[in-house]
C-alpha cells in the first residue's frame, strides 16, 4: 500500500499491472520489507553516470499490482555517440531467507535488521522471474564502460516485458560517460 501510494504521487497509474521504483546499488530492498523504495518517474526514467573503464549499477524495482505476472524480464537498448559505447546487462536479483538473528550484536541506527527475504545474489543465469502480487522484485541494471568509449550521453530504454502483459513497458534510460578513465 505504501509503495502504491508513493508511485501514485510520482504520477504512475496505480491501476496498471506494474508499478516501478528505483534504488542505488548500495540499498537493500526486501520484497516484503518495511523500507519503501523511491517511486520511479516514468517520464525521466533511470540514469547512470560513470567514467571510462568503470562499472556502475542501479536497481529497477517492479511490483505486480493484481495477479501474478509470469516471466517478467528487463532488457536494455542504448544509442549514443559513434564508436565503442557502454554495455548494459539486466539481471534478476535473488533473495535469501533469514530466519534467525545473528548470535552477536548487529544493529543499524540502534535497530536489529528485520528477518525475512533479503536481496543477495545477482542471478546471472536468469533473464526473467515471476512477480507475485504486492512483492517487490529488484532487477540489477549493470553498466560497463570500455576504456575507449566516447564521452557523452547515451540514451535508450529499459523494456519490461512478460507474456502476462498486454504490451511491454518502455522506461527511458540514460548513461553519461565522463571524458576520463579510471
Amino acid at each position: 500500500a505504501a509503495f502504491r501510494r508513493v508511485c501514485g504521487e510520482k504520477g504512475q497509474d496505480v491501476s496498471a499491472p506494474l508499478l516501478f521504483g528505483e534504488a542505488t546499488s548500495m540499498e537493500k530492498i526486501l520484497p516484503r520489507g518495511s523500507v519503501v523504495p523511491r517511486a520511479l518517474d516514468l517520464e525521466t526514467g533511470l540514469d547512470v553516470s560513470l567514467a571510462r573503464n568503470e562499472k556502475e549499477a542501479v536497481q529497477l524495482i517492479a511490483a505486480a499490482t493484481g495477479s501474478e505476472l509470469k516471466d517478467v524480464r528487463v532488457t536494455a537498448e542504448l544509442e549514443g555517440a559513434s564508436g565503442e559505447g557502454p554495455t548494459v546487462e539486466c539481471r534478476v536479483t535473488g533473495y535469501v531467507e533469514t530466519t534467525h538473528h545473528a548470535p552477536y550484536a548487529v544493529t543499524r541506527n540502534g535497530v536489529r535488521p528485520e528477518l525475512g527475504w533479503w536481496p543477495d545474489p545477482i542471478l546471472e543465469h536468469l533473464d526473467a522471474t515471476d512477480l507475485k502480487p504486492r512483492d517487490l522484485q529488484s532487477y540489477w541494471i549493470r553498466v560497463r564502460c570500455p576504456e575507449h568509449a566516447a564521452a557523452g550521453r547515451y540514451r535508450g530504454f529499459l523494456t519490461v516485458s512478460s507474456p502476462s502483459l498486454s504490451a511491454p513497458v518502455r522506461i527511458p534510460f540514460a548513461v553519461r560517460v565522463y571524458g576520463f578513465s579510471v
